[in-house]
This record gives structure tokens, C-alpha cells and sequence, in this order.
């Protein structure tokens, strides 16, 4: 019975070492603010109390020694590793993303709105509070993604998984998601161009501005999170010739930000090599948030924000 505990206790040690992060038998759920990282308390729990039991059984049946025990165990101990480092896990981490758009500078740094009509907004923005309709002026866009992920994928892009919008309670699929969430702010229609009428006056053409969040590939094989809006400026100059021209990018999210969710065993603290390709990673987000005028927050949940928007992510365990 002694061997058992102290092989135990030397798994817990080993286990401990491998993960850089849970010295002795403590293990715990561990969250990583600002990637999410996790080890996945009850699996450890019950990978120790397998290997603990198939050792056991081992000795009771065949009558080991001690020592044959002991080299055993060892021998176990490295083989499982080496197989958990070849394993690649078939399923993302879900998690929901909700955009909170910074109406005052995005309305006014596209011509939409000055001060004196951003107070007069200001009862409108009431006005839709207290409404339990959805409103994109005061709920933003939020919506969910969902497994599976297919087999091959690369970190980079965004899976091809299924996506709910929280908003409109309904799944869409990744290619809908390049398309995007357009959502019409009615309360800023302004006219575009004007037509001459038959009796020598000029009638107002009428353009709904649009703001919106959609997938785009940044760099070859990465894609972000772009958001947007259309003006009557902008409807204008654009062309049916070429679609989308219309919209104006203010901000995009780098696809940085999503790589923990579709690979989460890659940044797994408990596999070899886990710890430096997490801080290797943050370094990578480090630097590509500030590259496109984004700064982490993680006091009161994970945030990312910019001059135009304020976009929080939840991982959902």
C-alpha cells in the first residue's frame, strides 16, 4: 500500500514538472487571464487515478515485486506523454463575442452626427432602452460560435463551425459570417443625391447607414473580425461593380485573438511545450492589438478595445 501512495504522489510530482505550472499534487482549475488557458482539473484527476489502477491491478494479479513495479510505472509514465503529445484535439473551445459599438466618435468621424445633434440623440438612445426589441444602438452585435471544427484546420482562419446570432436567434455558418451581421440605424437615414422632379424641385434620395461585423481575411491564411458602417457618402461613391464598396472599415479584431478558442490544446499548460507556445503567442497578440489600435482589458472579463468599439469574449465551459 505504501508503493501506491508513493506512486501516486510521484505521478502528481511528475505531472506538476511537465505543466511548469501546479507544483506537488496541487492541482486546480487554472484560467489564464487575457488566452484563456485551462487544465482541466477532473481529467488529471482522472488520468492519475487510471494509471494508479491499472498499476495496482498489474501487481495484485501477475504478484510484482516491488522493483518490477516501480520500472513499470515509469516506463507507463513516459509513453503516456509521448502519446498526449501526438494527440490533436478534434473540437473547439466555444465562446461568444459581443460588440459594443462607440456611437459618439464612429457617427461623427463619419459625418453622421456633431455635438450638438449627439445630445439631441441622446433621448433616442433612451428611447430604444427601454424597449425589449432588439435595437443596434443599444445592444450592439453579439453572437456564438460552435463546434465541430474540421479535421486540418489552421489556427489562422476562422473554423468552419456553426454561429448563432444572439441577437436574432439564428445559426448561420462560417460563409455567412464573411457576408456579416448588417444591422440598418434608421435614426441617421440622411440623403445620398437628390433627383430633379417635374415641377423643377429636387427630391431627397435617402440612404439607411449600416453598421456592421463580418469575417475578413487580413493576411494569407488569416482572418479578423472587421467592423463597420455605410454612409450616405460612401453609398454614393460605390459601385455595383464592385461589391461591398460601400462599406467603410473602421477597426478590425486580429485573428490573434481567436487562435486559443480553435486550438486550445496547443496552449494546453500540461502538454510539453504548452507554456513557452502561450507566451510566444501573447507576445504575437501584443503586438498585432497594438498594430491596429486595440488594448486587452481583462479586469471584469476579457474586453478588447478601440477607439470605435469595445468587443468582450467569453469562452463558454
Amino acid at each position: 500500500m505504501n508503493l501506491f501512495i508513493l506512486l501516486f504522489f510521484a505521478h502528481a510530482r511528475i505531472l506538476g514538472q511537465i505543466s511548469g505550472h501546479f507544483p506537488g499534487f496541487g492541482f486546480k482549475l487554472l484560467r489564464q487571464k487575457g488566452g484563456g488557458v485551462q487544465v482541466n482539473r477532473a481529467k488529471a484527476l482522472l488520468r492519475t487515478a487510471l494509471y494508479i489502477a491499472g498499476i495496482s491491478g498489474l501487481m495484485l494479479l501477475v504478484g510484482f515485486s516491488t522493483l518490477q513495479g516501480v520500472t513499470l510505472a515509469t516506463a507507463l509514465v513516459f509513453v503516456y506523454w509521448a502519446a498526449v503529445d501526438k494527440v490533436q484535439a478534434g473540437t473547439l473551445s466555444p465562446f461568444s463575442v459581443t460588440i459594443h459599438p462607440q456611437w459618439y466618435p464612429l457617427l461623427k468621424d463619419n459625418g453622421l452626427i456633431d455635438e450638438e445633434g449627439w445630445k439631441a440623440f441622446g433621448a433616442q438612445l433612451a428611447t430604444a432602452a427601454g424597449t425589449k426589441d432588439y435595437n443596434v444602438l443599444q445592444h450592439g452585435v453579439s453572437f456564438t460560435v460552435l463546434p465541430p471544427v474540421a479535421k486540418g484546420y489552421s489556427a489562422k482562419g476562422w473554423a468552419p463551425g456553426l454561429i448563432y446570432s444572439n441577437n436574432h436567434h439564428i445559426f448561420v455558418s462560417r460563409s455567412n459570417l464573411f457576408e456579416g451581421f448588417r444591422e440598418p440605424i434608421p435614426e441617421f437615414g440622411a440623403p445620398w443625391t437628390h433627383l430633379d422632379t417635374a415641377n423643377g424641385e429636387k427630391m431627397p434620395l435617402l440612404h439607411t447607414p449600416i453598421f456592421y461585423v463580418r469575417l475578413r481575411e487580413v493576411r494569407t491564411n488569416e482572418v479578423g473580425l472587421e467592423i463597420g458602417m455605410t454612409t450616405p457618402e460612401s453609398f454614393k461613391k460605390s459601385s455595383e461593380y464592385r461589391p461591398d464598396s460601400d462599406l467603410v472599415p473602421v477597426a478590425t479584431l486580429p485573428s490573434e485573438v481567436f487562435e486559443y478558442y480553435y486550438r486550445p490544446h496547443d496552449f494546453d499548460y500540461s502538454r510539453s511545450g504548452g507554456v513557452q507556445r502561450f507566451h510566444q503567442h501573447q507576445e504575437r497578440l501584443k503586438s498585432r492589438l497594438a498594430e491596429s489600435g486595440w488594448t486587452q482589458q481583462i479586469e471584469g472579463g476579457l474586453c478588447y478595445q478601440h477607439k470605435y468599439a469595445d468587443v468582450y469574449i467569453r469562452e463558454i465551459i
